[in-house]
């Protein structure tokens, strides 16, 4: 896994995209401090130097995409996995009430 400062990212990310958004050097702290839709950018510190890796890129676009999109729709196919998801269901609806 090839490491990668917190000023290499851009250019970086711009690659994996294939061009099609090149961010600051202070998006990527904001992604890694704040984060987008919930998800940090993940990074390893190493004598007070922060570090990603294209793999950590691809995980965090992965991430934010699969949460932009929404809540998949996948049916429980055996009669336990219909009642743990029955199960979830209620508590969920015990937590709003």
């Amino acid at each position: 896994m090839e490491l990668l400062t917190m000023r290499e990212v851009p250019s970086a990310y711009m690659r994996m995209t294939r061009g099609k958004r090149k961010p600051s050097v202070a998006a990527v702290y904001r992604w890694v401090k704040k984060g987008v839709a919930g998800v940090k950018l993940r990074v390893d510190v190493y004598g007070g130097t922060s570090y990603t890796s294209v793999e950590y890129l691809q995980e965090f676009d992965r991430e934010i995409a699969r949460r932009r999109a929404g809540p998949s729709e996948v049916r429980p196919s055996t009669g336990r996995q219909l009642g743990i998801a029955h199960a979830k269901a209620k508590e969920r609806l015990r937590r709003r009430a």
